[in-house]
């Protein structure tokens, strides 16, 4: 009698069936072809574990006015039925309405083999701000700087719960939300060189697998993607395509924060004295992995609120050796700085474990590329006046 094949059944068939074309698929050299073919999914399969129990979930990934979107939600991914080795991926993508994540899975194998999600693979990363790091999905890569770039090598994993992130190379190689990016991917042998709109943001070798399927993600947020080319090669393009020409002067970094609102709902919140412990942890934790990641020197945008003095509204702050040196407002006019709305990253920390020895109310979430708090909000008691806030975006090396 025909049995129904479960969701997960049906994918691994998938894969397996997939290695059987990769050695024609490999061996073809030179002629570039279109992996999306701007009317159906031809090609692709689609594995989204929650619709293994409720098979009335939509389809996250469509098409839509000739472009491949996904939608985001429910969360899963858009897996090639071939398998590549020895390639160059040409990618459009963009996040249309709001700063997104989402991901181009390579040397993509085992399905479902991370948190019962995620295929054995390598990602590179597309998150708005982060587009080129490297995710370890039990395969692994190496690249120069590793301890900068990854943390201590007593942390490195490629499993639930390791230091799986490589951080990419730039922070400016990325267009305003709503703009079409480029990424190109080259994948040989054991070595993977990622370009973000031209720039080098990553160059790995001595990756733990040189073939495999391509995969995009439905992470959360909707994203579009209008092209996505493979073209056979043999050795890796050595330089990068074109020059960097990011816009890095001071009006360019306050162009995310013109309608820029708190979130509230952002982040953890910890009751002290009672969460003490935790949040103590919390900070160490946090703050170690920005000590390892972090630039001598840096700019960001900070904002601070609070019952009194009251807001002064987004300040460009320039960090050199650790300290904070200079600020400038919006318009571009400097600003004298003050202890309690312009300090570094490491001076943002210092006012945290301060607050451990208050009582109140403490919410807190962090980036999670360069580890500092992103979103601090303070409620000290007896309040209720005694309040903060405090925002920090747009963090770049200088």
């Amino acid at each position: 009698m025909a049995t129904r094949l479960n969701g997960e059944m049906q994918v691994r068939i998938a894969a397996a069936a997939s290695a059987l074309i990769c050695a024609t698929v490999a061996h073809a050299q030179g002629h570039s072809r279109n992996l999306f073919n701007g009317r159906n999914l031809s090609g692709w399969h689609v594995d989204v574990p929650a619709r293994d129990s409720n098979a009335r979930l939509r389809n996250p990934f469509i098409v839509r006015n000739g472009m491949l979107v996904s939608l985001g939600e429910p969360r899963g991914h858009l897996i090639t039925n071939s398998s590549y080795r020895n390639y160059r991926l040409e990618v459009e993508y963009r996040f249309p309405g709001a700063p997104g994540n989402s991901g181009v899975l390579v040397h993509a194998s085992t399905p479902r083999a991370l948190y019962g999600m995620f295929p054995r693979s390598i990602e590179v990363q597309m998150e708005h701000g982060n587009a080129g790091d490297f995710w370890c999905i039990l395969e692994d890569i190496r690249v120069p700087d590793m301890e900068r770039r990854r943390g201590p090598p007593a942390t490195w994993g490629t499993t639930e719960g390791k230091a799986r992130r490589i951080l990419n190379l730039t922070d400016s190689s990325e267009k305003p939300v709503g703009e079409w990016n480029t990424m190109v991917i080259e994948a040989v042998g054991r070595s993977i060189r990622v370009w973000v709109n031209g720039d080098l943001v990553n160059d790995g070798s001595h990756a733990t697998a040189d073939r495999g399927q391509i995969a995009l993600q439905a992470e959360g947020s909707e994203v579009e993607f209008r092209k996505l080319v493979l073209t056979p090669i043999s050795k890796l393009t050595r330089t990068p395509a074109t020059r960097n020409t990011a816009d890095n002067s001071i009006a360019a970094y306050f162009r995310d924060t013109a309608t820029a609102t708190v979130f509230s709902a952002e982040g953890e919140t910890f009751k002290v004295p009672a969460q003490r412990d935790r949040l103590r942890a919390t900070l160490k934790r946090e703050r170690a992995l920005w000590q390892a990641a972090r630039p001598n020197d840096y700019r960001f945008l900070l904002r601070v609120q609070c019952f009194c003095p009251g807001t002064r509204g987004w300040l460009l702050m320039e960090v050199r050796n650790g300290m904070a040196v200079r600020a400038w407002e919006r318009t571009g006019q400097p600003v004298a700085l003050t202890d309690w709305n312009t300090f570094s990253i490491d001076g943002l920390y210092e006012i945290l474990e301060r607050e451990l020895d208050t009582n109140g109310e403490i919410q807190t979430a962090f980036d999670a590329r360069w580890h500092f708090p992103k979103y601090v909000r303070t409620r000290m008691l007896p309040g209720p006046d005694a309040w903060s806030i405090t925002e920090v975006r747009a963090l770049r090396p200088i």
